[in-house]
């Protein structure tokens, strides 16, 4: 369980030294993500959580959008998803909390379903939709499509 929250902390905090170093806007989102995981770890071994082994691995499928998304823009800014492209995008005159705000805008809006659909255990039960009378459910499938 903490072995791979360990993990991802110390993937956050190599790419964070090569963010300062460079100057580059995104450490601020950077590093308030890390504090962020740093405390989740900290509540988790002081036992907050009801099923920290969940936790665990939902947190480190999470930020692994974040962390991903991160290293395509740095490599090729075309190869991140839109919603990355505009926050890793945003000029460096953005003040530091604008740049973490729409880094947090981007990971709630864009990664937080996709990875909620992934960790979340088979539903049978329809969860609503934006569709009218549609479900989404995740037997292994994250589209949602309009009922027929």
């Amino acid at each position: 369980m903490g072995e791979a929250v360990d993990e991802l902390i110390a993937r956050m905090v190599a790419l964070l030294v090569l963010l300062e170093a460079g100057g580059d806007p995104a450490r601020f989102s950077l590093g308030t993500y890390l504090r962020i995981t740093e405390a989740v770890r900290t509540a988790m071994t002081d036992g907050l959580f009801k099923d920290p082994s969940w936790v665990a691995a939902w947190d480190v499928d999470f930020a692994g959008f974040y962390l991903d998304a991160l290293e395509a823009y740095r490599r090729d800014p075309a190869s991140a998803p839109a919603p990355w492209r505009q926050a890793f995008g945003a000029k460096s005159t953005v003040r530091p909390q604008g740049h973490v705000l729409l880094g947090v805008n981007a990971h709630i809006n864009f990664d937080l379903p996709q990875s909620l659909l992934r960790q979340s255990p088979a539903r049978t039960s329809p969860i609503p939709s934006r569709w009218p009378g549609g479900s989404v459910t995740t037997s292994g499938s994250t589209e949602c499509s309009p009922p027929a």
